[in-house]
């Protein structure tokens, strides 16, 4: 008869073996569930789903995660993250005892699910905000950031739209850096978002949404006492807010063994970041981009940090942000990925072309990818193989490189 701690052992290397999970992720599962019921979970494609419906998974569902899955829009992180799967579960069971049915737009909210308060979004549901949200298809080209501008405005969509056109404000931009969860919980930074979009900048909207629940924020202070709060020591405010919510994982030092090539032309260059240069953590504000704590790509940022095989590259004129890319090596070493280009004050992927391709024909190394996430880029030479993926450190997993460019293959120089 096998000891507790070697059945533990078991399904742990079960786990890793067969469904990829990291660590953290494991203890969770043993933590949640029989043991036993974890072994027979783990013969199964879809382990953590199989669990918390006690093997009983609906049909339809399950469809819909496995053609998710196979289109790469419900990934490996997504399918082991145990709070995920509890999101997924909640969504299913919650419209069909609302409405009866699923509807039509279900896949894209599995697919969402981490970014969801999941118990607000059936009550705040509104059918007539959502068609009008996905009609917004000539602004907002994904169907997740049209599906999040309902969920996250209900009827009052109508309103926001029209402030933002009549500010000439990015609707996409606006919506791709949301750094908080959505339907929003709080009636009051509801009413002060709605008050203020489109008379003020995107980014600054981002900033107070951030801010909103610290201790001090001065809620009821005009605009210029507000952003004199989150202006001040911005990088170390924000490295703190780290820190507090993964105090474990923010443990000095941090290291990066990817190959730099700094590059200067005229007054602007293109480097790798110092692994432990505070600004890492609010290249997604500087960008206007959910690569942030709290946000949909906070994994891409805590990959970034923690990952040794895993960084930021920035472009800059003198000390200020033109854009910034996430960069990882897969596990293989064989190929650098740029998984996006997030690009500041609304720039086009190719404002930034000399600087990229100098930065790529000077790089070490001799294959170099990019992900074009939801840029419409028209550089590089398509990719038409799998994707490698990174060798994960963080328990969630994130990318914008399931399509991919090109930037450089076999030292052949593709841009």
């Amino acid at each position: 008869m096998m000891l507790k701690e070697e059945i533990d052992m078991t399904i742990i290397e079960m786990g890793k073996k067969t469904n990829h999970f990291t660590d953290e992720q494991l203890r969770d599962v043993m933590h949640a569930f029989d043991k036993e019921k974890v072994k027979l979970a783990f013969q199964k494609e879809f382990a953590l789903l199989n669990l918390v419906f006690d093997f009983n998974v609906p049909f339809e569902l399950m469809e819909i995660v496995q053609d998710l899955y196979e289109k790469k829009e419900f990934n490996r992180g997504h399918k082991n993250d145990y709070f995920t799967i509890c999101q997924v579960k909640g969504l299913y069971e919650s419209f069909k005892t609302r409405f009866g049915r699923l509807p039509k737009i279900f896949p894209y909210l599995v697919s969402m699910a981490q970014e969801l308060n999941n118990e607000l979004v059936v009550e705040k549901f509104n059918v007539r905000s959502m068609k009008f949200a996905l009609n917004l298809e000539e602004d907002l080209p994904s169907h997740y950031h049209r599906i999040a501008y309902s969920l996250l405005f209900g009827q009052k969509i109508y309103d926001v739209v029209c402030k933002l056109k009549k500010h000439n404000r990015s609707l996409k931009n606006f919506i791709a850096g949301m750094p908080c969860k959505y339907p929003l919980a709080d009636p009051e930074l509801e009413k002060w978002i709605v008050s203020h979009i489109g008379s003020t900048k995107n980014e600054i909207i981002h900033e107070v949404i951030t801010f909103w629940n610290d201790k001090n924020f001065p809620k009821n202070s005009s605009l210029y006492i507000q952003q004199n709060y989150f202006k001040l020591q911005r990088k170390e405010r924000e490295w703190a807010r780290c820190e507090n919510k993964y105090p474990k994982a923010f443990r000095l030092p941090f290291e990066c063994h990817i190959k730099d090539n700094r590059i200067e032309v005229a007054q602007e260059q293109a480097y790798i970041l110092d692994p432990n240069d505070k600004k890492q953590v609010i290249l997604g504000h500087l960008s206007v981009c959910c690569q942030k704590l709290g946000s949909s790509a906070e994994p891409s940022m805590m990959e970034g940090l923690l990952n040794p095989y895993s960084g930021f590259l920035v472009f800059e004129r003198s000390s200020k942000l033109l854009a910034q890319s996430w960069v990882w090596l897969t596990e293989d070493h064989s190929t650098l990925v740029l998984d996006n280009i997030e690009l500041a004050d609304q720039r086009k992927p190719e404002d930034i072309i000399v600087l990229l391709k100098r930065w790529v024909i000077e790089s070490p190394y001799a294959y170099i990818q990019m992900g074009v996430g939801f840029n419409d880029v028209s550089i590089g030479e398509a990719v038409n193989e799998e994707v490698k993926w990174y060798k994960q450190y963080w328990k969630y997993q994130y990318t914008d490189a399931i399509d991919r460019v090109w930037l450089k293959k076999d030292n052949t120089v593709l841009i």
